[in-house]
């Protein structure tokens, strides 16, 4: 049996899928450090992997698209 790793933005979606963690957290979780975990993070939300969300005041990061509703737009 072969173990396949995963990339490492669809693995911080991975750790995102059990609950919303802050900054701090996520880079401990990751052990990646700071700058890893910053590029990381900035791929994953650019491929819409991962979110910003504000809970209780505190930003995190969350899995999954954005969930901000936009209306119809009608003037495109």
């Amino acid at each position: 049996m072969t173990t396949q790793l995963l990339p490492r933005p669809v693995a911080l979606a991975k750790l995102l899928e059990h609950g919303p963690m802050r900054h701090t957290e996520a880079v401990l979780c990751c052990g990646w450090g700071w700058e890893g975990f910053r590029h990381v993070a900035h791929q994953a939300l650019e491929a819409k992997l991962v979110t910003f969300a504000n809970i209780g005041g505190t930003r995190v990061y969350r899995a999954g698209p954005s969930k901000r509703r936009r209306g119809p737009q009608s003037w495109l």
